[in-house]
């Protein structure tokens, strides 16, 4: 019964998230550079421009490092990191998407 923080800070989830964010950047920039020839939008460029995939390129440890102080930030702005996960109802757990899903995190199914 451990709480959210304890959970996200484990280093295998956030290798997974940092694989998913890297895939995520990676087509979010494939569809802005298709549909916008370089000139883009302000938003689509920053979200998925080529600097934040170059540091996860480069051996992974930026970009886990980045993904560890999102996951961090997220909890402690909703207020879901001391919590347990048993005392969660559905709404906290959408909120806690929504909120991961605003900083560029998202979670896939397999």
């Amino acid at each position: 019964n451990k709480t959210l923080g304890a959970v996200f800070r484990q280093k295998p989830l956030l290798q997974l998230l940092a694989d998913n964010l890297k895939t995520h950047r990676a087509l979010v920039g494939a569809m802005a550079g298709g549909m916008a020839g370089g000139g883009g939008e302000g938003s689509s460029g920053g979200d998925g421009g080529a600097a934040p995939m170059e540091t996860g390129g480069g051996g992974g440890g930026g970009l886990l490092a980045e993904v560890g102080e999102l996951v961090e930030q997220v909890l402690e702005e909703t207020g879901f990191a001391e919590e347990r996960t048993a005392k969660l109802d559905q709404d906290d757990f959408l909120r806690l998407l929504a909120a991961f899903n605003a900083v560029g995190i998202h979670f896939a199914g397999c």
